[in-house]
């Protein structure tokens, strides 16, 4: 499976990419720290499984970057994240069906990124698609 880490902070770039490729050894993994970047990636390579969409991006917000994501890939699925707790939203990215997840929330990302070494590595997707369906 392929994913795509779109997020301004390589550290956090960084860490994430590490429990992924801990959890899915099989993984391919790109890296985009903008949505120019990602779109860039996601024209040059097929296949992608999942994107982590980091919610305050500088050149342009992960909502319109959603909205580029999805006029060219409508159902992969998404897991947006952000420094801040933002219930309006978590609103949002649950109309689009899009995990949102802020980043101080370790406890979800780890949810849904580590259990899949407890469970079973197919867990992933689906775990992804518990925390976005209403």
């Amino acid at each position: 499976m392929r994913i795509l880490i779109i997020d301004d902070h390589p550290l956090f770039r960084e860490v994430l990419r590490q429990y992924v490729e801990d959890s899915y050894p099989d993984a391919r993994i790109f890296e985009a720290g903008s949505v120019q970047e990602a779109m860039a990636v996601l024209v040059e390579y097929a296949g992608f499984g999942l994107i982590t969409l980091d919610v305050s991006l500088p050149e342009m917000d992960g909502i319109a970057g959603l909205a580029l994501i999805r006029a060219m890939l409508p159902v992969i699925p998404v897991m947006m994240m952000s420094g801040v707790n933002d219930t309006n939203m978590a609103h949002l990215a649950m109309i689009d069906k899009t995990a949102y997840i802020a980043k101080l929330e370790a406890e979800g990302v780890y949810q849904i990124l580590l259990s899949p070494r407890r469970f079973g590595k197919s867990l992933l997707l689906s775990s992804l698609w518990y925390y976005v369906t209403p």
